[in-house]
């Protein structure tokens, strides 16, 4: 016999419990008809056995969601920002001029360097610096 004939022959023969009220809102005194479909209904929301079945359902769909998503693409944004505390400039010409003159001692001969592309001074900390990335992952062979 099937599990839950007992209780929808009951349901379907009592009509309900006693506390359930007619679709024209008035109390059930008696015994009431009700469809199959509407039988199977009640039956379905006061089934304990199904809720549970229902829920495994939506957590297989879950699991398999999740399974799935390495195969998706993903992306992925950052970004920064630093202030320091004051900004540190490194003089080249002054770097050169100094170099020019410990290698022309050091080595008797007189030695210079071409600065003609080289800026004078140049900013090797900034007092504020910015920086942004953006990656888009997208697999292209999923082995198994």
């Amino acid at each position: 016999m099937f599990p839950h004939a007992a209780a929808l022959a009951a349901l379907l023969v009592l009509g309900g419990s006693a506390g359930e009220t007619l679709e024209n809102g008035a109390a059930a005194g008696g015994p009431r008809t009700v469809s199959l479909e509407e039988a199977l209904r009640l039956l379905d929301s006061q089934s304990p056995a199904l809720a549970q079945v229902k829920s495994r359902v939506e957590e297989a769909r879950a699991v398999a969601r999740q399974a799935a998503a390495p195969l998706l693409p993903s992306v992925a944004l950052s970004g920064s920002y630093v202030r320091n505390h004051d900004s540190a400039e490194i003089a080249l010409g002054e770097l050169f001029t100094a170099l020019e003159k410990g290698l022309s001692q050091a080595t008797g001969r007189p030695v210079s360097f071409e600065r003609s592309p080289l800026p004078e001074s140049t900013v090797i900390q900034p007092l504020e610096a910015f920086s942004a990335a953006a990656a888009l992952r997208v697999p292209l062979f999923a082995p198994g």
